[in-house]
């Protein structure tokens, strides 16, 4: 396959334009072994930079070379197939006519899913209806037995749903990209190859320090060091897309040449168990304390703190703040300046004037409040359609409070007219026999001995 794809290539935010310039670089010392008679272009376009990567168009091959080159992604996606999707039916369809069979040798899979701001958002669901799509291709299209393998790795389908789009994408890499090859040992906390080649690029460029030493006077398992002598040379770990169904001839050849070229590689470290443990080719690691070390050699430093020790972070402290939602049911918009403690407190507060309810009735409206989806989305369109909330697919908000440590109460007419998933407590009100003023008082009184708590109060008949 030598025609144009989209790849997407996955890096630690922040670090996009870094990203870019290794790209830049490292894909003008690629070129097409002698024999291959194919035209591929050694050339890519960028689509596009998002925070935590960059979209990029290029050929098949030279989209699945950059695994073998880069070093500062976290994992490189191809991008098949994006299209609008709102419900589970067309999820099914779109993945089933997709031609895996040109991908994968293999039925063992793993989903990824993210979805936000659309009308599927269960990601159990989505993932059921996606598994049997792929399942039902493989049964119709069945791989040939010579080609079948059971014991590889898994291969993971990404799936993203923004807005009713979906974008199938499949990954590349396999192991996150970071995890190389050639690493032996990794000392306690130690900064991921990724950001050390991220870092050393930013700090060193594309220039020579053929005089220099590089030192790393804190340097646990060398990484910085490591990933400096490493960085322009070809990774030598195994990855998803050789596993595929396409040809693995090798078509190019990448040249190494090293334009940091340091005179030697030192590093410092103050435990001796992590010194012995090393297996590091022509890097000198002595073991002794950074601040009783001396040094007399031309050279660069470059460093990863041990943090909590030498430097101390100084946390924020977490505001926990009391959530009371209140609804005066049947209440006009006109009518709040006959009510003189309401009005007060609506000029000393934020008050949205333009806000309308999705509904005439406060069956629907509580049920969007409490989903944030619209009637349509959430099931209860209509004031016969109570028992058709999609419990079973949608997060309610006082679910995510409740996960973060919230206690949840609710004080209503009735349980048919709001989802109450996500409450520790609901309590029914007489709404012929109540007294508003000391029943929620009381109910005020008791849930403020919670550390934090959530409320939402009905009142009636107002």
């Amino acid at each position: 396959m030598s025609d144009k794809h989209l790849f997407f290539l996955i890096c630690p935010i922040g670090f996009e334009q870094l990203l870019l310039q290794e790209l830049d670089f490292k894909v003008k010392k690629v070129s097409l072994l002698p024999l291959i008679q194919e035209a591929i272009p050694i050339a890519y376009k960028v689509i596009q930079i998002h925070q935590g990567g960059i979209e990029i168009e290029a050929s098949f091959n030279l989209g699945l070379y950059l695994n073998n080159i880069l070093k500062i992604p976290t994992r490189i996606l191809i991008r098949l197939k994006e299209q609008k999707c709102r419900d589970l039916p067309k999820l099914y369809k779109i993945l089933k006519k997709i031609d895996w069979k040109k991908f994968l040798i293999q039925e063992n899979i793993k989903f990824k899913i993210t979805a936000k701001k659309s009308r599927l958002i269960h990601t159990g669901k989505i993932e059921d209806s996606a598994r049997k799509a792929v399942a039902d291709y493989f049964q119709a299209n069945q791989i040939k037995s010579r080609l079948k393998k059971d014991n590889l790795p898994e291969q993971i389908i990404f799936l993203r749903l923004e807005e009713d789009v979906l974008t199938i994408s499949l990954d590349t890499s396999g192991e996150l990209l970071h995890k190389r090859s050639s690493q032996s040992f990794r000392g306690h906390a130690g900064i991921r190859e990724n950001l050390a080649a991220a870092l050393l690029l930013n700090l060193l460029e594309f220039k020579s320090y053929e005089e220099f030493t590089l030192i790393d006077p804190m340097c646990g398992s060398a990484t910085f060091l490591r990933e400096a002598q490493g960085f322009f040379k070809i990774n030598t770990q195994r990855f998803n897309y050789q596993n595929w169904n396409i040809d693995q001839k090798q078509v190019f050849t990448y040249f190494e040449e090293d334009m940091w070229n340091f005179k030697a590689y030192e590093g410092l470290e103050i435990d001796p168990e992590v010194v012995s443990k090393q297996k590091l080719k022509n890097i000198k690691v002595t073991c002794t304390d950074f601040f009783d070390a001396k040094s007399e050699v031309k050279s660069i430093v470059i460093l990863n703190p041990a943090y909590g020790k030498r430097i101390k972070m100084v946390k924020e402290k977490k505001l926990n703040y009391n959530i009371i939602l209140i609804n005066l049911d049947g209440l006009r918009k006109d009518k709040i300046d006959l009510c003189y403690n309401l009005k007060l407190f609506g000029d000393a507060s934020t008050s949205f004037s333009n806000m309308i309810s999705v509904s005439p009735y406060t069956l629907a409206a509580h049920h969007t409040i409490f989903s944030c989806l619209y009637p349509s989305q959430n099931g209860v369109d209509s004031y016969y359609h109570m028992f058709r909330f999609k419990k079973n697919e949608l997060t309610t908000f006082p679910e995510l409070l409740k996960n973060a440590g919230y206690y949840t109460k609710c004080d209503v007419i009735s349980e048919n007219l709001m989802p109450t998933q996500g409450f520790d407590d609901v309590t029914l009100f007489d709404e012929k026999t109540v007294d508003f003023k000391s029943h929620h008082a009381n109910i005020i009184k008791e849930i403020s001995k919670k550390e934090k708590f959530f409320l939402f109060l009905h009142y009636e008949g107002v």
